[in-house]
């Protein structure tokens, strides 16, 4: 009987263990923490990304330590990582995420798209294909590399420029996102 008890009491935690280490959102799953050049980033929050009533994608936030303060978000030199994970059962053209991307840049930056207008055409060429249900676009900010782009673990490349950085952090979490629900949910203010 004691050993029974064992055995369940073991079971249990090792269940609460593996339910602590991913957190699931629309079928993806999403590590509670991940390493990034020998950096432990935290999920700071996770939300999906919603287009007249469609899921488009399952957006988090990584951080150093959980913040709730946007502007500490877009502005800190700090690692840190947006998960973009499609989950929309049709293919997005290129041209379409290079459009949105257009737009979320002129709500939020527009005072920086002079300076930074290179390196945005630059990240704008990462998105060389469509993109499909279960693709995974990684945007990370290494304060000795710059913001490198990953497309399904492809390196696309890397842009030096922190006010480049400040921009595609301020598409998320500026004054005017492409989704207030998920800025909140990436801030952890569910």
């Amino acid at each position: 009987m004691k050993k029974t008890v064992f055995y369940l009491i073991a079971i249990f935690f090792l269940f609460q263990t593996v339910l602590l280490e991913a957190y699931e959102i629309k079928g993806v799953q999403l590590p509670e923490t991940v390493k990034v050049d020998n950096v432990n980033l935290v999920l700071n929050g996770a939300g999906v990304r919603m287009k007249f009533f469609f899921s488009i994608y399952v957006g988090a936030l990584y951080l150093p330590e959980k913040t709730h303060s946007a502007e500490k978000v877009i502005k800190s030199d700090i690692p840190k990582r947006i998960v973009m994970h499609f989950v929309y059962s049709h293919t997005i053209s290129k041209d379409k995420i290079i459009d949105a991307f257009k737009d979320d840049f002129e709500n939020n930056s527009k005072e920086l798209m002079p300076e930074i207008k290179p390196d945005v055409e630059k990240f704008y060429s990462f998105f060389d294909k469509d993109i499909n249900k279960d693709d995974e676009v990684l945007i990370t900010y290494l304060p000795s590399k710059g913001t490198c782009v990953e497309i399904n673990k492809e390196l696309k490349g890397c842009i030096k420029n922190k006010d480049f950085m400040t921009a595609i952090f301020s598409v998320w979490f500026g004054e005017d996102p492409p989704s207030e629900g998920l800025k909140d949910n990436m801030l952890g203010k569910d």
